[in-house]
């Protein structure tokens, strides 16, 4: 998925040796996702959609939603790809101060990633321990270690949180796509409609309204990755929440396999604003990749 794409060249970054900000970037894109309420008949405030959402035509209930997911915040989140290295759990925040904390598998072995305002963090693990004795996290700072080799995929993570991000998603395929309803689903239990979008990725880009250039330019070259069309899924309830989220945006860029290249990364969101909100590591439990990288002549 182009979010695996992202997080595993980051990993990898890790494991080998005036922009806006991420949190800047993602408080950004809210006008867009109140235009797209507001164009349905709700307010931007997140107004949950009458009683007869299920007979909301495509447009009108993707851009309600996207009010609905705006004003929640925050989510679990469970994200299930193709193979394991494209799956994950753990915690979003996408309403500034932005921040996510996955569990991933990487190489059949679970990392925890953690991405706070516009730095990331990676769980040092027992390998890395002898490397980093006393530190439970690696601090990845794009503005700091983007001259070191390997580290230049570190700028690219906030397109990855843009693709992750519901309001987002949702207003942009209800203002730029070719939306169709496929019909009532249950999804792990709970009553939903089923849509479809399929998206240019130059219009999807189009419609993240308050983005640099230069992170415009990083997420459609991630979407552009596999082709110039994307095709969502969206599944929300009678509340107006998206419960899941599924697409060939989110999935394996042109380093994957070719059997993955069109897989479809499914996202679930679950205890809309009540997730607890990640935050940065204490101080001292942090070792700074930067530092070390200068301290061997690298940087």
């Amino acid at each position: 998925m182009v979010v695996s794409t992202v997080l595993i060249g980051a990993l990898s970054a890790c494991n080998s040796g005036d922009k806006k900000s991420g949190a800047d970037a993602a408080a950004a894109p809210s006008g867009a996702a109140a235009s797209a309420g507001a164009s349905a008949g709700g307010s931007a405030g997140g107004s949950a959609p009458a009683a007869g959402a299920k007979d909301l035509d495509p447009k009108a209930a993707l851009a309600a939603s996207a009010a609905v997911m705006e004003k929640a915040g925050n989510a679990k989140l469970v994200m299930t790809g193709a193979t394991p290295d494209d799956s994950g759990t753990g915690l979003f925040a996408w309403k500034s101060p932005q921040a996510l904390e996955l569990s991933v598998q990487d190489e059949g072995k679970e990392t925890k990633v953690l991405f706070a305002g516009d730095v990331m963090y990676v769980g040092v693990d027992a390998e890395m321990g002898a490397m980093f004795p006393g530190k439970k996290w690696l601090k990845l700072d794009p503005k700091a270690g983007s001259a070191a080799p390997g580290m230049e995929d570190l700028n690219a993570f906030g397109s990855m949180l843009q693709l992750l991000n519901p309001a987002v998603e949702l207003a942009a395929n209800a203002q730029a796509g070719k939306l169709s309803k496929v019909g009532p689903e249950k999804v792990d239990g709970v009553d939903t409609v089923h849509y479809k979008s399929t998206i240019a990725a130059k219009d999807l880009v189009a419609a993240m309204t308050g983005l640099s250039d230069a992170l415009k330019a990083s997420v459609l070259k991630e979407l552009t990755s596999t082709g110039t069309e994307s095709t969502m899924d969206f599944w929300i309830n009678a509340q107006g929440e998206l419960v899941q989220m599924g697409g060939t945006d989110l999935s394996p860029g042109k380093g994957a396999a070719s059997a993955a290249a069109n897989a479809v990364t499914t996202l679930k969101y679950t205890d809309l604003g009540k997730a607890a909100v990640p935050a940065a590591p204490p101080a001292g439990e942090v070792a700074d990749m930067s530092e070390l990288l200068k301290s061997l002549g690298t940087s």
